[in-house]
């Protein structure tokens, strides 16, 4: 994929902190990809004495209206994002394509629009942040409506290119396909692969090495682990122990109900993990 690959960012800066643009930036470079970042100010959530979903269609003398509330904090955010994007870059000293944009509008319409065609990976930070959204059920609403791997960087962390990667699985489900996409965004940079198997099924490493679908990718690890349950903290302290500078999760989509009952492994990772993890849905 290399030189093809399309990568969208879902910008969260703000008037002194670039937020998760630097990493971006930097893995978008060691991936050899093209760069779409985009910064959404959702109309939804945007106050003023008239909107679309208010009673009152009344603008009170000398009071903004929500157009032009919404018109400046656009100017306002296009200027925080042209200054960290122009900071970034030039720090990257690097032919980067690079594009950026603000847009107004539904945040959950917009990432469909975005990531529905030619595009290979979404990159948000992990941890809910103020204005783009304020709670993990809004990252993970994100992040189950797109069909793209899923790259979310937890606040403030220092990029390190992803060498050494963990990728965690219960291997008992076929997640081949899934393997097979991870290979191909790597393929400009030489990675180390462990993998984590958390099926419970010790034997099962002998069993994937004469599975047709599973040779190429079995023969691709360089350190196999088979750890008895799923458990967060186990799975951070295997990473850590490894030196991990990069979790891969494959995780099946649920629905609403399900994720209000229960989280996901994902979720108790991202509210934890001080490692990017990279998340491929079925």
């Amino acid at each position: 994929m290399g030189k093809n690959l399309k990568i969208t960012v879902l910008s969260n800066v703000d008037q002194n902190d670039s937020g998760i643009i630097p990493y971006a930036l930097k893995i978008s470079k060691d991936l050899k990809g093209e760069v779409n970042v985009i910064h959404v100010i959702d109309t939804r959530t945007s106050q003023g004495i008239y909107t679309p979903y208010s009673d009152s269609q009344s603008v009170t003398p000398g009071v903004e209206s929500y157009h032009d509330i919404l018109a400046k904090k656009q100017e306002v955010v296009e200027d925080y994002l042209a200054k960290h994007m122009g900071r970034e870059v030039s720090v990257l000293n690097y032919p980067l394509r690079v594009n950026y944009e603000v847009q107004l509008g539904h945040l959950d319409e917009i990432i469909i629009e975005k990531t529905e065609k030619d595009n290979d990976l979404l990159v948000m930070n992990a941890r809910p942040k103020g204005k783009v959204w304020e709670n993990y059920e809004e990252v993970f609403d994100i992040i189950s409506i797109t069909g793209n791997p899923v790259l979310l960087i937890p606040q403030n962390i220092k990029y390190r290119t992803p060498r050494e990667i963990a990728f965690v699985e219960n291997m008992e489900n076929d997640h081949s396909d899934q393997m097979k996409k991870l290979l191909e965004i790597f393929e400009e940079v030489p990675i180390q692969l462990l993998a984590v198997n958390i099926s419970g099924n010790g034997d099962l490493k002998q069993k994937l090495k004469t599975d047709p679908s599973w040779q190429h990718i079995v023969s691709k690890w360089d350190q196999y682990l088979a750890i008895p349950e799923a458990e967060t903290d186990e799975i951070l302290a295997v990473a850590n122990q490894h030196r991990a500078d990069l979790i891969i999760l494959f995780e099946k989509k649920r629905n609403l109900l399900k994720r209000i009952i229960s989280k996901s492994l994902t979720e108790k990772l991202a509210e934890k993990s001080d490692k990017p993890l990279l998340v491929f849905y079925n």
